[in-house]
């Protein structure tokens, strides 16, 4: 339905024009209305523009979401970042230990850099630049790393958890920063909906 005056359009000396989004099955379409005048300058009718934004709006909400889901994905780096760069501030710490912690600093650091990579390509709408490398590693190994490292965010929750592999796993080749991007996702959606003192 559209929800329009037009008496209002067609009487009302200052309007100008005017529009409106409607959606017509999968379609979303927007419409223009304007007025025209006669040859004594009255009003004598509408005019309606009628152009197809159907794919504008899919392509601005994939946007949305985007951005959205690499807002929340840069969060879990930076927290990792500061947990870890406060432990090393607050305690003395053996070197091997420091070692360990500063490697976890970089390669955080390194996800957040490939994030704000991905947002940069998406606001120059550059999708030639979008390059996805591919790879052989072993996934079990990528995801106990990935685990090992939200340690420090399962600690405030004082959970518990445990990753294993139960089986012998062939080396995957396929988008190994994009995977991880996934099983970071998972693993944090787990710590963000157990309960305190819950084992994950």
């Amino acid at each position: 339905d559209v929800d329009i005056n037009l008496e209002k359009i067609i009487y009302l000396e200052n309007w100008t024009s005017s529009e409106q989004k409607i959606t017509v099955g999968d379609k979303v379409l927007n419409m223009f209305f304007a007025q025209f005048k006669d040859e004594n300058d009255r009003p004598s009718g509408i005019m309606v523009l009628i152009q197809d934004i159907t794919e504008h709006v899919k392509l601005d909400n994939m946007r949305k979401e985007f951005v959205a889901d690499v807002s929340h994905e840069l969060k879990t780096p930076i927290t990792s970042i500061m947990g870890y760069a406060d432990t090393l501030l607050e305690n003395d710490v053996d070197e091997e230990f420091s070692k360990k912690f500063l490697g976890r600093i970089s390669t955080e650091a390194q996800r957040m850099s490939r994030l704000v990579s991905d947002l940069l390509t998406l606001s120059r709408y550059d999708t030639s630049k979008v390059k996805i490398e591919k790879s052989e590693f072993d996934l079990g190994e990528l995801v106990k790393y990935t685990f090992e490292g939200l340690d420090l965010e399962m600690k405030k929750k004082k959970q518990s958890g445990e990753c294993f592999v139960t089986s012998d796993v062939p080396l995957v080749y396929a988008d190994k920063n994009g995977i991880e991007r996934v099983v970071l996702n998972i693993m944090t959606n787990a710590i963000k909906y157990t309960p305190e003192e819950g084992s994950i």
